[in-house]
């Protein structure tokens, strides 16, 4: 039975368990040299012609998540309040670094309609859901 630190790969059951089990695989195989190729491929995403809006955000986030880890998640109606605020810094920190990722690669034709919807309060969750919506009224355009 093949172990990672203390998570045995075999038993890794729940996500707590998965989660160290992924980081301890991350930080035990990629070296520092491939961890600054990956932020390199990270600044320089960009959005393919032909690939959809779902597939380049998806890449983002799977490459932003392997760099700097995957976001602490609380569920917010029963953590205590001080936890709360506590993840809520770090989350709009890490969305508005994705968000200027996301804008930075979209293709032009797509992130001329997302400059026109987006709020200057808006968060990376509800940039990306613009951008989909983008996406459509694009096609649409160009199918008429």
């Amino acid at each position: 039975m093949p172990r990672i630190g203390t998570v045995t790969i075999d038993h890794a059951a729940d996500k707590e368990d998965y989660d160290a089990w992924e980081k301890a695989l991350i930080s035990r195989f990629l070296t520092e040299t491939e961890i600054e190729n990956l932020k390199k491929q990270l600044n320089e995403l960009k959005q393919n012609p032909d690939q959809s809006t779902q597939t380049y955000v998806s890449r983002l986030n799977h490459l932003y998540d392997i760099i700097h880890g995957k976001e602490i998640v609380l569920d917010e109606t029963i953590a205590p309040p001080e936890a709360v605020v506590l993840a809520r810094s770090p989350r709009k920190i890490r969305g508005e670094a994705k968000q200027k990722i996301l804008l930075k690669g979209l293709l032009p034709k797509i992130v001329q309609v997302v400059w026109t919807r987006i709020d200057v309060n808006s968060s990376y969750e509800d940039v990306c859901e613009i951008v989909y919506a983008a996406e459509t009224i694009v096609n649409r355009m160009e199918q008429n």
